[in-house]
């Protein structure tokens, strides 16, 4: 069972410590006694990939015994130093081998293609033990639709949105007056839950009648937060007397 963890149970330390397994390291700073893997290795946001690992310390080259405060992070980069994680989990095994379903819950700014890491390391530490990439993470790029361009202020659109990762009833919609969303989502003129779980659907959506005349767009956000869901170049219309 996965169990996401609030935090790591140790201090991060600014040095890390890569590998004592039989002094077998690889060019990555990984044992030669792990392997780790991820499929798949392309994620969409708000989904998860399998991540699988092999520890051993029955043959040589030996690696350390495997034990449920084994961690995997995840790292935008494969030169990031080892306490520069984005993500992370215990695998929760003591067995040589598993797998566990990692999820992620954001793009971690996903520009220059494949990049990303995953690492495992021994014990609640920072003893690496095997890498797999590169990763790529892509936003969904779900857009909502409405139906009337133009439409009076106090009119109702018909909105419809295709796409969404994982859809749950508290995805919610906001209205944004387009020339003054800066990227602060807060700033919504009006909002509606989805009370969706499919991943295309539609619903009405009343434009308030005392918005100021001009050009609007929707956005669709996850889970009853701010992480939003809509690529950029969401569908503007315009909102008249």
């Amino acid at each position: 069972m996965t169990r996401r963890k609030v935090g790591l149970l140790f201090r991060a330390v600014s040095i890390s410590v890569l590998v004592v397994a039989a002094g077998l390291v690889g060019p990555d700073g990984a044992s030669a006694a792990a392997s780790l893997s991820a499929n798949p290795t392309t994620i969409i946001e708000f989904t998860s990939t399998t991540v699988s690992w092999t520890i051993n310390n029955l043959l040589p080259p030996f690696g350390p015994p495997p034990t449920p405060k084994d961690w995997i992070g995840l790292y935008t980069s494969s030169t990031d130093p080892d306490t520069a994680f984005v993500a992370w989990q215990y695998t929760d095994s003591a067995d040589n081998s598993g797998s566990e379903q990692f999820s992620v819950a954001d793009t971690y700014g996903t520009g220059g293609g494949p990049r990303f890491q995953f690492r495992l390391f021994s014990n609640n530490g920072y003893t690496r033990l095997a890498t797999a990439g590169p990763i790529s993470i892509l936003n969904p790029g779900v857009r909502v639709h409405p139906s009337l361009n133009p439409i009076a202020r106090g009119g109702t659109e018909s909105l419809t949105w295709s796409g969404v990762p994982s859809p749950r009833p508290t995805d919610w919609i906001g209205l944004y007056h387009s020339p003054e969303f800066v990227g602060d989502e807060r700033q919504f003129v009006a909002w509606r839950y989805t009370n969706s779980t499919v991943t295309s659907a539609g619903m009405p959506f009343t434009i308030p009648a005392d918005i100021a005349p001009g050009t609007y767009e929707f956005l669709i956000f996850r889970d009853n937060g701010y992480q939003y869901l809509t690529s950029n170049g969401s569908d503007e219309f315009q909102v008249t007397m």
